[in-house]
């Protein structure tokens, strides 16, 4: 009865931990975000004198893919290439959230230019990140500068940079920023915290048996 009576609380724990973890109850209005249906739906756009690639490659941090960006030749302007997501709706005046992971070769650091581009007037509110060489979160908030109809796409250029990008788990919704756990490379399930509460708990069920 003692070890049931702390199993409870362990499992609320999980499945709490869970749910808030994937942000269950965030619409996420770009779809194919973690590149499972390949590029589906991304396109590279070359103009000028740019060249490159995109594809779906194995690894990433979440899924089985994320989305390898070669980047052979750039110019003359800082958004040629550029990637395009697929489009979305959006009300001028809200808040709305993208966050995404990325990464650059090894031993790099590189300047990200990521926008919410309305097609047709490609206005819309932008940031300007430093990615380095190890998986990392970016993400910004911006009250939302533009209105749907037309559609909005992430605008992603490499101001005129050549190395090679790779980006991942896309999350664009309306509202502020909510951090989000994701499991540990590997495969190895949601990290825990030393000392935290399912740590506790296990322990003493541990002592129990």
């Amino acid at each position: 009865m003692r070890i049931l009576k702390l199993l409870i609380p362990l499992f609320l724990l999980l499945i709490g931990g869970m749910v808030g973890s994937y942000g269950a109850e965030i619409e996420n209005l770009v779809s194919n975000p973690d590149f499972e249906e390949g590029t589906n739906g991304w396109k590279l756009n070359v103009g000028g004198n740019s060249a490159g690639l995109i594809k779906a490659e194995k690894g990433g941090v979440t899924g089985d893919f994320c989305l390898f960006a070669q980047i052979d030749a750039v110019g003359p302007d800082d958004w040629n290439p550029e990637i395009h997501s697929p489009s979305f709706e959006v009300k001028a005046g809200k808040i709305y959230t993208c966050a995404f992971w990325a990464k650059t070769e090894q031993g790099k650091t590189r300047p990200l230019y990521v926008k919410f581009e309305q097609l047709d007037t490609w206005e819309g509110p932008s940031k300007t990140f430093t990615i380095t060489d190890e998986w990392a979160e970016y993400y910004f908030s911006p009250n939302m500068t533009v209105q749907s109809p037309p559609s909005v796409v992430i605008h992603i250029d490499f101001r005129k940079q050549k190395e090679d990008v790779w980006l991942d788990h896309f999350r664009v919704y309306q509202g502020e920023y909510v951090e989000e756990k994701l499991p540990q490379p590997g495969g190895k399930g949601m990290a825990v915290r030393p000392g935290g509460k399912l740590v506790t708990l296990w322990a003493d069920i541990k002592s129990h048996r």
